[in-house]
This record gives structure tokens, C-alpha cells and sequence, in this order.
């Protein structure tokens, strides 16, 4: 039976942790106790000196021998009480007690610089936090205590607890900095270092790092992240250099660092994608993602509670959804329902309550989208947009809409925002309306557990976001990638002279514009609703569950929905010409929803496609398109079916329940 020794004390656990604790919070101190071992030594030394040369020997009045006189200024050094030898001769009396108070002084000022290294040790970790040097392999957050703590909270679910490591967090207060170590329970390193120093590489140990989530407010520009990332690369290409020129360097490769960084538009995440070097980034084995949370959290919530969440009828009434209150997430929310919100009816209708001037002025950031299309009828038609000055206003607008309806109740201040959804909700059935009605929480806010048995759909966490960031990308990046492959088999991916593909939709999914990484989003996400308008047009059950899972683990669908999927996937096949009026008014929905997003991203009807100046021929009803154009359509629903309906490791997301 062997006995395996504790990591607490086997001599390499006890060398390593020694080793942190010198070069961590006691580095400075360990230089003032070498100074002060010197000085003690040069003092020693020169008390010898003395009793070698003078007349100590109490007997003789010789000089003692140097042996004995070290031995007689280490004993006065360390301990006065010897004092009481040097009764004779005078000489020796004198020098010995002057000797010993000058011992006594330098051990007292050694002790004093010890103790005072150790409480500015202790109020450093109090103020700036505390940092072990030699992190491998840790997560750095960096943001806004408000912001980190819900991130932290959920950090085990989002990047899985056994391959978290160290976690270290940076803020840019000691007030966050002492709230944040109150309030979350997690083991972490907890640190007050603004992220434009030129010593925050080598202090968070970035170069090392698994992963490194920068949320908005990390820094003061985007511009300091970008110069971040330069200094990070430039490590690690340091470090994978020595890995090709050293064997001993091979045998700890360095590990692939993510990085996340929080944006909070498209334009930001444009800037990202144009100034980063992507592809020094990847030989130096790190991998950069923009992530705009409040676009994501609405991608969610329209998934989990879709807005057509009962049957339409062809040729009936469209959705219609109530903005009440205008903040950055009911933008990114408004957003989203513009891109992907086109149904089997139409137009999708906007009501914007906006009760103070702010709201109303922020809010008609989105009213330029409709003069932006006023110039094009088919385009402006595909939704509506009212403004109203109180929500009373807006729902009784609805009162004779029989479509499905919903609300959005937003706004910075929690309290605000629930009291606007409750007071919606009574003047609602005062009406005679149940309308669906979205409430838009933060994270740490206090009502997120209260209201969620109220009926209320609570929606805009930015913890979720980031835990659901893979799950919402796997299936548009799988599509994509399924699109390049077919292009590469019929011989059109093509590349110029230079090396670069010809067509940038021909890009690899991380090489891509974030809008077309978009465009691929939207229309991933669209998918759920073609499948209801087919439930819909057939009569049988919708049947698919609300969920937010990527590819390998999506929802279920009822049986005669998957199977009249796959039967449309089969005739289409068989017999692409043959006429089939599912497909033409799914292909109809499909054309509406591309067409409104080019034009959204500023493409313009032109009749011939100029991707420099952003004409298309095919912003322009379906009924008008060339059977070409009406073609291509239909193959982007089969496509979209069959990728949903093939065999689970092919990438499908639905099966039969």
C-alpha cells in the first residue's frame, strides 16, 4: 500500500507556493531583508575589527583573536544581556554598550521595515487588489463590477468549471473593487489596473491567459483595446518563435487564447474587423470575437418568445409589436424584428411609445429607417412604424388588430421598466387584449425572480448572451460553411492572383465582414418561423419548442411539420420546375426578409448588381422578379429545410417528437 504524500506538502507544492509569495505581495520586502542581513554582516564585522585591535582580554588587555572577537560582536548584536561580561577593562565596557545599542537600534529598524512592508502589503490588497506573478492558463474579466457579476456568476456554464483556471478580474475603482469581493462568492484574483498602462500585459500575465473577456467599459476607447491586443500578439509571437527555435520550448506550447470583446454596435465591431490583423492574430494561436450582447439577448428572446406565438392566415393580419420606453437594448430589439421578423402576413406593425422628450428623440433614430425606404414602396410596405406619446395610446390602436400582438417594456431604471410592463398590462385588459409582454431586466437586477411567475417574459440578460454566444453562431457558421463547400464542388470558389478569393462571401466564417456573418445569423434565425408558416399553411401543429440550442441540440418538431419538410426538400429535388404554392410563399417571406435587410445595410434597387455602388435587381416584390431570381429563392428554403432536417452529426436542428 503506498501512501501518496498531500499537494500542501510535497517539496515541490511547497517550493511553488514560496515562490508566489516572494515574487507576489512580499517581492519589495525581500530586498530590504537581504539589505538588512548585509548590514548586519558589515556590522559584525566591524565590531570584530574593534576587538581584534583594542584591549578586550579582561586578564592580559590584549586584542581578542578574530575568531573571538566575531564571536563577541554577533553575541552584543543579538543579544544585549552580554553586556554584563564586559566588566573590565574599561575600554571593552564602553565599546560593548555603545555596540549594543547600536544592535539593538538596526534589529529595531529592520523590524519596523518588515512591519511596515507588511501593512503596505496588506492596504495594497485592500486598494489595488492582489496578483500571483507566473499565471498560466487563466481567465481574465475586465469591466464594470456591475457588469462582471453576473459574468462571474455564470462563468462555470459558459467555459465549463474544470477548464475555467485562475480567474482574475480587473476593475477600474477600489470602491468596485471592494463591492465586487462582497458580492460574489467564486475564488478569483480581484485587481484595480486600467488596461492602458504598458505593465497591464506582464501584471494580468495576458500573454499566458486561456481567455480574456473585455466588456464594455474596460477601457476608455476601442482604440486602448486595439493597441492591447498589438502588445498581447506580439508576446505570443515572441513566445511560438522561441517554441520553433527551442526543443525545450516545444514541451509547454503555448496554449490558444480567446478573446472576447463587448461592443455595442455593428459600426464597433466593423472597426474591430478592419483594424485587427487577423491573420498575425492567428499565428500568434489567439482568436478575437466581437460581441454585441444586447443584439444577442434579442436574438434569444425573439427565439424563446417568437412574436408570431399564434397562427396567421394567409393574406390576414401581420404582428404587431409595442416599444414602450427607448433604451439600447429595445433598439438592438427593434432591430432584430426589422431584419428577421417577416411572416406569412404583412406588414409587420412598430408602435413606439415614447413619453419623454429623450425617448421620443432617441426613437427617431429609427424612423430614419423608414425615410431611408420611402423611396422604394415595396420595401417601406413590408412594416409600419406609429409613434405614440403614452402606451394607452398605442393599445388602443390594437384594439381592432387580430393578429398576434406583443410588447417590449424597457428602460435603464428596473423600477421604471416593471412598473410601465404592470401598468401596460391593466390598461391591456381594460381593453380586452392579451398581448405578449416582453420586460427587459438586467442581470443583477432584484424583480429577475420575482416576475417570472407573473407571466412576464423577462428578456435582455447579458450573462446569457455570452453563454448562448456558440449555440446561436454553430448553426449559421455550419450553413455557411455547408454553402462553401458546395461552391468549392461546382469549381466556383475561386481565388484572383493575388491568393484572395474573388467573391467575399466565399470567405471562411472568421475571415467574414461582420455584415455578412449577419446576413447568415438572420437567416438561421428566420428558420424557425419559415417552419411555423408551413405549420401554418398546412393546418397541422407548429409543435416546434421554443429553445435557444445550436446544432446537436436543437428542438423537436410534431411529426407532420418534420415530415412535410422533408417532403418539400424531395419534390423540390425531384422536380425543381414543378409548381408547388408552399414553396412559392415561403420563397415570397424569404425575399422580403433579404431584401429589407440589403436595404437596411444601404443596398439600393439598381437593374443591374454593383456590389461597389450596393445596387441589386432584386429589391423589388416577388411577383416582379425574373424566374431566376425567383429560383434562386426557393433553393435558399430547400437549402434551409434540408440543412435542418439532415442527420444530427450533418449539422440538422430539428427531429420529428
Amino acid at each position: 500500500m503506498s501512501l501518496v504524500p498531500s499537494r500542501l506538502f510535497t517539496r515541490s507544492a511547497l517550493l511553488s507556493r514560496l515562490s508566489r509569495l516572494l515574487n507576489g505581495p512580499l517581492s519589495r520586502l525581500r530586498y530590504k531583508v537581504a539589505v538588512t542581513l548585509l548590514a548586519m554582516l558589515a556590522y559584525v564585522l566591524v565590531g570584530a575589527a574593534l576587538a581584534s585591535h583594542l584591549p578586550f582580554d579582561p586578564e592580559t588587555r590584549a586584542p581578542l583573536s578574530f575568531d573571538e572577537a566575531v564571536w563577541w560582536a554577533w553575541s552584543h548584536l543579538i543579544d544585549p544581556g552580554f553586556i554584563s561580561l564586559d566588566e573590565r577593562p574599561l575600554t571593552r565596557r564602553v565599546v560593548g554598550s555603545l555596540f549594543a545599542v547600536g544592535g539593538l537600534m538596526m534589529i529595531a529598524g529592520a523590524l519596523l521595515a518588515v512591519i511596515s512592508e507588511l501593512a503596505k502589503v496588506g492596504v495594497s490588497r485592500v486598494v489595488d487588489g492582489y496578483l500571483p506573478r507566473g499565471l498560466a492558463a487563466h481567465t481574465v474579466c475586465v469591466g464594470p463590477a456591475a457588469s462582471l457579476r453576473p459574468l462571474l456568476e455564470s462563468a462555470g456554464r459558459i467555459w465549463g468549471e474544470e477548464r475555467l483556471g485562475d480567474m482574475v478580474c480587473v476593475v477600474q475603482s477600489t470602491e468596485e473593487l471592494l463591492s465586487l469581493r462582497k458580492t460574489v462568492e467564486r475564488d478569483m484574483f480581484i485587481t484595480r489596473l486600467p488596461l492602458q498602462d504598458e505593465d497591464a500585459l506582464v501584471k494580468l500575465s495576458l500573454a499566458t491567459a486561456a481567455r480574456v473577456v473585455l466588456l464594455e467599459g474596460a477601457a476608455p476607447t476601442l482604440g486602448d483595446l486595439i493597441g492591447l491586443l498589438g502588445r498581447v500578439q506580439a508576446a505570443r509571437a515572441a513566445r511560438v518563435a522561441e517554441e520553433a527555435r527551442s526543443a525545450q520550448a516545444r514541451r509547454r506550447p503555448l496554449a490558444p487564447l480567446q478573446v472576447v470583446i463587448e461592443v455595442t454596435s455593428l459600426d464597433q465591431e466593423l472597426v474591430l474587423s478592419r483594424l485587427l490583423d487577423h491573420r498575425a492574430l492567428h499565428a500568434a494561436r489567439v482568436s478575437v470575437r466581437a460581441l454585441n450582447a444586447d443584439a444577442v439577448a434579442s436574438r434569444i428572446a425573439l427565439k424563446r418568445y417568437p412574436l408570431d406565438h399564434l397562427p396567421l392566415a394567409p393574406g390576414g393580419v401581420g404582428v404587431a409589436l409595442v416599444v414602450y420606453g427607448w433604451t439600447r437594448f429595445a433598439q438592438s430589439f427593434v432591430a432584430q424584428v426589422v431584419r428577421s421578423g417577416h411572416y406569412l402576413a404583412h406588414p409587420t406593425r412598430l408602435l413606439v411609445v415614447g413619453e419623454s422628450a429623450a425617448e421620443r428623440e432617441a426613437a427617431a433614430g429609427l424612423l430614419s429607417h423608414r425615410r431611408h425606404l420611402r423611396s422604394n414602396p415595396y420595401l417601406s410596405g413590408l412594416f409600419t412604424i406609429e409613434h405614440f406619446a403614452t402606451e394607452l395610446e398605442a393599445l388602443e390602436a390594437l384594439r381592432e388588430h387580430a393578429g398576434p400582438c406583443s410588447a417590449l417594456c424597457a428602460d435603464e431604471r428596473p423600477d421604471v421598466a416593471l412598473a410601465r410592463a404592470l401598468r401596460l398590462t391593466e390598461h391591456a385588459e381594460m381593453l380586452d387584449l392579451r398581448p405578449q409582454v416582453y420586460l427587459e431586466l438586467s442581470d443583477v437586477s432584484g424583480y429577475q425572480r420575482l416576475v417570472r411567475a407573473s407571466g412576464l417574459r423577462v428578456v435582455g440578460s447579458h450573462a446569457e448572451a455570452f453563454e448562448r454566444l456558440d449555440a446561436l453562431d454553430a448553426p449559421a457558421r455550419a450553413l455557411h460553411q455547408r454553402y462553401i463547400s458546395q461552391r468549392e464542388e461546382s469549381g466556383q470558389r475561386a481565388r484572383g492572383a493575388d491568393g484572395e478569393y474573388l467573391y467575399e462571401g466565399d470567405l471562411d466564417w472568421e475571415d467574414l465582414s461582420p455584415t455578412r456573418r449577419e446576413w447568415n445569423r438572420s437567416a438561421i434565425d428566420h428558420y424557425d418561423i419559415k417552419a411555423r408558416t408551413l405549420a401554418d399553411l398546412l393546418g397541422v401543429e407548429r409543435g416546434v419548442e421554443r429553445g435557444v440550442e445550436g446544432a446537436g441540440g436543437g428542438p423537436r418538431c410534431a411529426a407532420p411539420l418534420y415530415e412535410a419538410m422533408r417532403a418539400l426538400v424531395r419534390a423540390f429535388e425531384d422536380d425543381p420546375a414543378a409548381p408547388q404554392p408552399h414553396l412559392e410563399r415561403l420563397a415570397a417571406i424569404e425575399h422580403n426578409r433579404k431584401a429589407l435587410e440589403r436595404a437596411l445595410d444601404g443596398w439600393r434597387y439598381g437593374p443591374q448588381k454593383d456590389s461597389a455602388r450596393k445596387h441589386n435587381p432584386s429589391l423589388r416584390p416577388y411577383e416582379e422578379l425574373t424566374e431566376e431570381q425567383r429560383r434562386y429563392d426557393r433553393e435558399a428554403i430547400v437549402e434551409v429545410f434540408r440543412f435542418l432536417c439532415a442527420p444530427r452529426g450533418d449539422g440538422g436542428m430539428v427531429k420529428p417528437s
